[in-house]
């Protein structure tokens, strides 16, 4: 069993091993449905699962908790907040990648997620460079889109592509974590303030 996540991790150094633990278990998982209907669906499936596992609340289309929530996929830590956001995008148009990429950029999670996909009939050279070119254009947006992040925080790049109809998983996945360590803070002894003129 998975060890149980109840708290937002608190260091930059917990957010990566998560990071880590996540791109390692959808490597070893993800099924080759690329050209499938269920392609985004299978995804979300095994996301459920691994923060399923860990005792976190999921919502996602088709989800026994509830419809989408803004993003793709987000999973929460009841009570205490949004831990991933993810975006999965079947069409392999950058214009598209890149629309959805851009809507994690507004959240406060410290996980975020791309999915997408290379297209099967690509060399390995051919999948190593579009892969690289994807990634490449991300961070431009994330450089000029969005000016400020919590320190901590990881954005993960995960592009599919399988060699062979039944071969090895050879997808290409890419972390950015950013500088810092998280200012997450409890709002433990605040309180609302009424309205006054003045204030």
């Amino acid at each position: 069993m998975s060890e149980q996540i109840t708290e937002l991790p608190r260091t930059s150094a917990a957010i990566k091993e998560l990071a880590v633990e996540l791109v390692r278990y959808l490597k070893g998982n993800i099924p080759n449905t690329q050209y499938r209907v269920d392609w985004t669906w299978q995804n979300f499936s095994l996301l459920d699962r691994f923060f399923g596992d860990r005792g976190c609340q999921q919502n996602f289309t088709g989800s026994k908790a509830g419809q989408e929530f803004l993003w793709d996929f987000t999973a929460y830590i009841p009570y205490r907040g949004m831990l991933l956001v993810a975006e999965s995008e079947h069409d392999t148009k950058y214009e598209r990648i890149a629309e959805d990429f851009d809507r994690l950029l507004y959240s406060n999670a410290p996980l975020r997620l791309m999915m997408c996909r290379i297209e099967r009939d690509r060399t390995i050279h051919e999948a190593n460079e579009e892969a690289l070119r994807i990634q490449e254009r991300l961070l431009e947006n994330v450089q000029q889109n969005c000016k400020n992040y919590s320190g901590g925080d990881v954005i993960i790049v995960y592009c599919v592509w399988w060699a062979l109809p039944d071969g090895k998983n050879r997808d290409f996945a890419y972390l950015l974590q950013i500088n810092g360590e998280p200012e997450r803070r409890d709002a433990d002894g605040n309180c609302f303030q009424p309205f006054e003129d003045g204030i």
